[in-house]
C-alpha cells in the first residue's frame, strides 16, 4: 500500500455511482483530495477522504492552462507528497502525471486490484453505446 493515495474526482464519482466507493478505503485506507476536487464531487464524503490543500500553488497555476483545475490540483498535491499513488483517469492528466514521474492508476485499475485482493467477488463489464 502506498504511503499516500490521492484521487481525482472522476474515480470517486464513478465508484459512488456503482455503489463501490468503499473499495478505496479497503485498498488504501485514507484517500487525499484537494478542495478543488471536493467541490467537483459535490457529495458528502466519508471521513477517510481527507481534504489536503498543502501543495505548491504556483505549480497548480502553471498546470491550469493544460489541465482542468481538479487535475492540476491533485498533480500538485501528488508532487508535494512523493512517493504516492495518484488515481486519475483523464488522458491529459495521466500524461502530465507520468511526465512528472508520479505513479498512477485509474478507476479500472482500482476495480481490478479490488477483485484480485478479494474485496470484490465479481466484476461485470457494461458496455454503453
Amino acid at each position: 500500500m502506498p504511503k499516500v493515495c490521492i484521487s481525482d474526482a472522476s474515480t470517486i464519482i464513478g465508484l459512488v455511482n456503482i455503489g463501490e466507493v468503499r473499495i478505496l478505503e479497503l485498498l488504501y485506507g485514507q484517500i487525499y483530495i484537494t478542495s478543488v476536487v471536493q467541490n467537483e464531487i459535490a457529495l458528502n464524503l466519508p471521513s477517510w477522504v481527507v481534504v489536503n490543500d498543502d501543495y505548491d500553488k504556483n505549480l497548480f497555476i502553471s498546470l491550469r492552462p493544460k489541465l482542468d483545475d481538479g487535475e492540476a490540483s491533485v498533480i500538485a498535491l501528488a508532487l508535494a507528497n512523493e512517493p504516492c499513488l495518484l488515481i486519475i483517469d483523464e488522458k491529459k492528466g495521466r500524461r502530465a502525471a507520468k511526465q512528472f514521474g508520479i505513479k498512477i492508476t485509474g478507476v479500472v485499475g482500482v476495480i481490478m486490484k479490488a477483485k484480485a485482493s478479494g474485496i470484490l467477488k465479481a466484476v461485470d463489464v457494461l458496455w454503453i453505446d
